[in-house]
C-alpha cells in the first residue's frame, strides 16, 4: 500500500489510472511479478502481489518511481507523490490470503467508493 503526500490524489482522472496500470503491468512482466488482488481508495492503493525476480520491494519501488515520474511531468509538479515507502506484509497462509484479498476488495466498498454491485460488474 502506497499513500499519497496530505492533500493530493494517487489519480486526478481517469489518464491517471491508466498509466498506473500501463506501468503496473510493464513492471509485473519485467520484474515476474503477480498481482491478485488490487483496489484505489484515491488517496492510498492495496495491492496484492506474489513473486519477483527481484522481490516485491524492488519492483513496488520501480513501479512507484515510474509512475510519480510521468504524474509530475503531466501535471507539472516537483517533489515525491508518496509519502512513505510502501507497506507489505509476508502472506504464509492460505487463510490470511483469502481473508487479505477479501479486505481489498471490499474496502472500497466500506469507504462509500463503489456499491458493491459496481464491483461485481468489474469482476465479471
Amino acid at each position: 500500500m502506497w499513500h499519497a503526500l496530505p492533500g493530493e490524489q494517487l489519480f486526478r482522472d481517469d489518464i491517471d489510472r491508466q498509466r498506473f496500470l500501463q506501468e503496473l503491468a510493464l513492471v509485473s512482466v519485467e520484474e515476474n511479478v503477480r498481482i491478485i488482488g488490487r483496489s484505489e481508495m484515491g488517496t492510498h492503493n492495496h495491492m496484492c502481489a506474489q513473486g519477483g525476480e527481484s522481490g516485491i520491494s524492488a519492483a513496488m519501488q520501480r513501479l512507484g518511481l515510474r509512475y510519480a515520474s510521468a504524474y509530475n511531468r503531466r501535471h507539472e509538479r516537483r517533489g515525491p507523490l508518496m509519502w512513505d515507502r510502501f507497506t507489505s506484509k509476508l502472506v504464509q497462509r492460505e487463510d490470511y490470503l483469502l481473508r487479505l484479498i477479501r479486505y481489498i476488495h471490499r474496502n472500497p466498498v466500506k469507504a462509500g467508493l463503489v456499491t458493491i454491485a459496481e464491483l461485481t460488474a468489474v469482476r465479471q
